[in-house]
C-alpha cells in the first residue's frame, strides 16, 4: 500500500474535487457577494410581477402595492452593495464602472409609483439615493438625472 501511496499521494476522503482547483479573484469577488446578487434578483421578478399584478388590478393605493414599495426599499437597501460588487468587478476587468453598473429599476419603479400616487416629494428621493449611489441609468434618454429634475419641476408647481 505504500507504494500506491508514494505515486498518487494521500488520500482524500474528506475533500471535494473542485478542491484542488485554483480560485482566481473573480471567483472570490462572486462568492463575496453571491447572497446580495441572488437577494437583488430574485426581488426584482417578484417587484415586476406583483406590479403588473396591482396595476392590471388599477389601485395603487392598494396593500397590495404597498408590497410592491415594501420590496423596492429591500431592494434598494442593498443597493449600495451590489454598486460594490460592480465596482470590483470593474477593478477586476480593470474597466471603467460604467461598464459593470447596470441600471437597478427597483429605484425607477418606486420612483414611478410614487410619481403615480403624487408623492413627488419621496419620488425624487429615490432619484437622488440611486444618483448618489452611483445608478445612474434607469433606461430613458434622461436617465435618472433627467426623471429627478422632471420631478423637481412638477414638485415646484404644487408650491
Amino acid at each position: 500500500m505504500g507504494f500506491f501511496k508514494s505515486i498518487f499521494g494521500k488520500s482524500k476522503t474528506n475533500s471535494s474535487f473542485f478542491d484542488d482547483i485554483p480560485t482566481t479573484k473573480l471567483d472570490e469577488i462572486e462568492k463575496k457577494y453571491n447572497k446580495v446578487v441572488r437577494l437583488h434578483y430574485k426581488l426584482l421578478e417578484k417587484i415586476e410581477m406583483d406590479y403588473r399584478v396591482v396595476i392590471n388590478m388599477g389601485d395603487e393605493f392598494s396593500p397590495q402595492m404597498d408590497g410592491v414599495i415594501k420590496d423596492c426599499l429591500t431592494d434598494i437597501g442593498i443597493a449600495r452593495e451590489f454598486y460594490n460588487y460592480c465596482k470590483e468587478r470593474a477593478e477586476y476587468y480593470k474597466e471603467p464602472i460604467e461598464t459593470q453598473v447596470p441600471t437597478y429599476p427597483s429605484f425607477k419603479r418606486l420612483a414611478i409609483i410614487y410619481e403615480k400616487r403624487k408623492e413627488y416629494d419621496k419620488a425624487l428621493e429615490i432619484c437622488q439615493k440611486a444618483i448618489d449611489i452611483g445608478f445612474i441609468k434607469d433606461g430613458t434618454t434622461g436617465q435618472m438625472p433627467g426623471r429627478a429634475a422632471r420631478l423637481y419641476k412638477k414638485l415646484n408647481k404644487l408650491s
